[in-house]
């Protein structure tokens, strides 16, 4: 989902408006977060009429108009209002998701199938807030405190601060499919605070460098954390991934040539 709001992100020229990108990409984020979080609630998986899917291929619309048409597109303005295009698909994307976003707490507060109306794994509904409240504000944050690294490095910024809520997510899932507990907190969660301290205490460590190692850790913690989970699934279903078997010799052919021999006339 990151590589899709990214992609998109850049397809349009959000970058140019740090606020807007910031906004973007936290807000969609968060929206799949929910998402799954109300089929850990009601134990039913919704699909909307524009989901993970369609925004793939939104993604990829937008994507191949900027191929096509160039980047400048985006920037003409509608002749009544005075306004950028690509700031009117901002707003519609942006109203669209808080929307969104809206629709599953419906659900999440009303329809726990679990004891007394809990989640599938008898737990409080509202528990997974604790890792949206540490997850949502930190780069909101980092750019009060430190504007430019979001201007300068846009792509290594949001990676920095946001890739911990591709773990949640992914957790959440396998909350929902296993009716196991949420955990509420992982290492990687702190990482973006590590860089929000860092400038906090008057940036000791530069910046720039520090969010790339940041980032190295996440990516390298999520992939570590996808790898032994589908291992544990495979053990269990004693299905072999990741692996291959070792070089067979060659079938031999136990069916032996014969020759006729015709008398000769």
């Amino acid at each position: 989902m990151f590589l899709i709001l990214m992609s998109g992100a850049s397809a349009v020229g959000i970058h140019d408006y740090p606020i807007s990108l910031l906004v973007f990409v936290v807000l969609l984020n968060q929206v799949n977060f929910v998402y799954h979080w109300q089929t850990f609630v009601s134990g039913t998986l919704h699909f909307n009429l524009f989901d993970v899917t369609e925004g793939q291929f939104t993604s990829i619309g937008l994507l191949l108009v900027r191929g096509i048409f160039g980047l400048q597109l985006w920037d003409i303005e509608l002749p009544v209002v005075n306004i950028r295009l690509k700031m009117v698909l901002i707003a519609v994307i942006l109203s669209f998701s808080f929307l969104n976003l809206l629709q599953p707490f419906s659900v999440i507060l009303t329809r726990g199938v679990g004891k007394n109306g809990t989640t599938v794994a008898n737990t409080s509904v509202l528990s997974p807030l604790v890792t949206m409240m540490i997850l949502v504000p930190v780069p909101f944050l980092y750019y009060s405190s430190s504007p430019s690294p979001l201007r300068s490095h846009s792509l290594l910024f949001m990676s920095a601060t946001t890739l911990p809520a591709v773990k949640a997510t992914i957790t959440m899932i396998l909350s929902s499919m296993t009716k196991t507990p949420y955990p509420l907190l992982y290492p990687l969660y702190l990482a973006p605070w590590f860089t929000l301290l860092n400038v906090l205490i008057g940036s000791p460590l530069p910046e720039i460098p520090l969010l790339f190692v940041v980032t190295v850790w996440e990516v390298v913690d999520i992939a570590v954390f996808c790898v032994t989970v589908c291992l544990q699934v495979a053990n269990f279903i004693q299905v072999p991934i990741f692996t291959l078997p070792p070089n067979a010799s060659p079938p031999t052919s136990d069916i032996t040539m014969t020759t006729s021999k015709h008398p000769h006339s």
